[in-house]
């Protein structure tokens, strides 16, 4: 590295345990000894930590930074590191102006390093999202390559809940209008026209809604937002704050694996990848010939990691890495086919951002999947009464793929049967956010949940609905607005 560091990989294979002298011979001759300097000792197989670090609490229309850590806890390099991180996706909050509960956004990308020089180095990998929702959890996955005993390896995402909400707040139109395209970009022409579109803009939303959970669209009829956003009433007003409140969970999980399981959990991603090409309508000709054989595509795709660089061939000596790297996996999704045959047609095609999110859309992404609810939590207000969901916490069975190395970590939900800590969403308003009112900080929500006080039924992912205990979301009698009404 430079005149006092040298980094190099040394194979100790066979080699006798015990403490060894290091003897170091300059180019002049000059030697050095440092007795018993070296350890060389029985081999732990590769094993990883994994650890989340950030805010138990986010006050409404803010972003918090959570910090991911994976730790070797073996003395040999580990050449494939798998991880995931993830949060529920709660879809919309109907009674919040129709607000996503939560935005997930993470720094995961990578370029696999077989793409410089190559066909595919003019390739934009950094804008191959990384994140996907297959099972109503919004994730990122990936792989850290080469992580040294005992080294580190880590990167950061972002939680944000209720965007918009801020703008909303401040009756800034244009800047709302950037938050909801970026949420709903299909509705954005809408408000093409300026606030005057605010009322079909709604009634666009209002539909999408019941696209994602049925009754999810009705339940927004219950608030006047157009009115709302015409009179310029106080965002949130004290009808609105009860429903704000809600809690989510936040998992992690890592494996390390061997070349062997690497190749085997790549093979299995490359047989679900052509079983969903075979089922696509628009899947390009050139990569259903090539998928006619399920052995040769298989053969194929690890062909084109392995020119990818992100599969190293059996026996070769792993690279001397001063920085850690992290692919995401997507990228190597999208490697496996740009390195291989049906790669020139893709990027002859130009449309290489559609191709990313067709790599999605084949790995069984859908945005509004929503996550397997445990139970509804009952709030009310002067105006309203309804619930907010809590979501299911994943279990460790959910993401183990088998290596009997996964290690999970969370800052998760309570579930039935503990009483682990919740990541909370809180309402406070943005001119009193030094002091949070304690009214507002909903404590009660971080209670811990025994089986007497669970739903006997939990509620299937996807469907929008209060607990039958309970009537569906509805403005008080004699409350014809979203304002503040008077208790009857």
């Amino acid at each position: 590295m430079d005149s006092t560091t040298i980094i190099a990989t040394f194979d100790f294979t066979d080699a006798p345990h015990g403490l060894y002298d290091l003897k170091v011979i300059n180019p002049n001759g000059d030697t050095a000894v440092v007795p018993y300097r070296f350890l060389v000792e029985r081999a732990i197989e590769p094993d990883v930590t994994i650890g989340l670090g950030g805010p138990r609490v986010i006050l409404a229309g803010d972003q918090a930074t959570y910090s991911v850590a994976l730790q070797s806890i073996s003395n040999l390099d580990t050449p494939y590191t798998y991880f995931e991180v993830g949060v529920p996706q709660l879809n919309i909050n109907p009674i919040v102006y129709g607000l996503p509960y939560l935005n997930f956004y993470t720094n995961v990308r990578g370029t696999p390093e077989g793409a410089a020089g190559s066909a595919n180095a003019s390739v934009p990998w950094v804008q191959m999202e990384a994140i996907t929702n297959t099972i109503g959890q919004l994730a990122a996955s990936g792989f850290i390559y080469d992580l040294a005993a005992d080294g580190f390896g880590g990167f950061t995402f972002n939680v944000e809940t209720y965007p918009g909400l801020e703008e909303l707040h401040d009756q800034a139109f244009d800047q709302f209008r950037a938050r909801m395209a970026a949420q709903f970009p299909d509705l954005d022409d809408k408000l093409a026209n300026g606030p005057g579109g605010i009322a079909d803009w709604w009634e666009a939303l209002k539909a999408k809604a019941d696209e994602m959970a049925p009754g999810l669209g009705a339940a927004m009829n219950q608030i006047d937002f157009v009115k709302m956003y015409n009179e310029n009433e106080a965002v949130p007003n004290d009808c609105i704050i009860p429903f704000i409140p809600f809690r989510f969970h936040i998992y992690a999980t890592s494996t390390s694996m061997t070349r062997d399981e690497y190749v085997a959990f790549q093979s299995q991603k490359a047989r679900d990848l052509r079983t969903a090409l075979f089922e696509a309508d628009d899947a390009p000709a050139s990569l259903l010939a090539l998928a006619a054989r399920e052995d040769q595509w298989v053969d194929l795709y690890l062909a084109a990691l392995e020119e990818a660089e992100l599969l190293r061939p059996e026996g070769e000596v792993p690279p001397i890495r001063t920085q850690q790297h992290i692919v995401s996996l997507m990228s190597i999704i999208a490697s496996g086919i740009l390195f291989g045959p049906g790669g020139t047609e893709i990027r002859s095609d130009g449309d290489l951002l559609g191709f990313f999110e067709k790599v999605r859309e084949l790995y069984g992404h859908d945005q509004d999947r929503m996550a397997e609810i445990e139970y509804w939590d009952p709030r009310e207000s002067e105006c309203y009464e309804g619930e907010v969901p809590v979501p299911a916490i994943p279990e460790l069975e959910d993401y183990d793929l088998g290596c009997r190395r996964t290690r999970t970590s969370s800052r998760s939900a309570s579930t039935c049967r503990g009483c682990r800590s919740r990541t909370v969403a809180t309402a406070c308003r943005w001119n009193s956010r030094s002091t949070v009112p304690s009214r507002w900080t909903a404590t009660s929500s971080l209670r811990s949940i025994s089986r007497a006080t669970c739903p006997a039924t939990p509620v299937a992912p996807g469907v929008w609905r209060p607990s039958p205990a309970r009537r569906p979301t509805t403005r008080k009698a004699g409350c014809r607005s979203a304002r503040r009404c008077p208790t009857r």
